[in-house]
């Protein structure tokens, strides 16, 4: 059976709270990237967030499910019906939206690279150079 994507988080957390809601609803949903994205939490904007994907033949319940319950207002476009062509997915607005912050922190995070690394790298062998002077 064929997966198809339904909605796509940029939030590990609220794309877990998610899964778990569809399965308790008995729809079978599986989360694309979950294990990538907490080994290295840097990579998850490259990666293109957090999928969920469930089988064909669940997508429009799963999407209005999530449309339904969904607790910040922003929309989830339904598919008309579940049929095997890519209208059957639906697309997390929020996404899009989004995407300018998480271009943001990627740039934030270099310039703390750049300028700190050095020096707590300076620092850490300073310490080290302390304590493993020949006796």
């Amino acid at each position: 059976m064929e997966m198809v994507r339904v909605a796509r988080f940029a939030d590990l957390t609220e794309a877990q709270v998610v899964m778990s809601a569809l399965r308790s609803a008995n729809i079978d949903a599986v989360l694309q990237n979950e294990h990538a994205g907490q080994a290295n939490f840097l990579w998850q904007p490259a990666m293109g967030g957090f999928a969920i994907l469930v089988p064909q033949d669940f997508a429009g319940e799963a999407a209005g499910f999530i449309r339904q319950h969904r607790s910040n207002g922003s929309e989830v476009e339904a598919a008309a019906d579940a049929s095997p062509d890519a209208s059957s997915i639906a697309e997390d607005q929020a996404w899009r939206r989004d995407a300018g912050r998480r271009k943001g922190m990627i740039v934030r995070w270099l310039v703390v690279i750049l300028f700190l690394g050095p020096s707590v790298f300076m620092l850490g062998s300073c310490v080290i150079g302390l304590f493993a002077r020949p006796q």
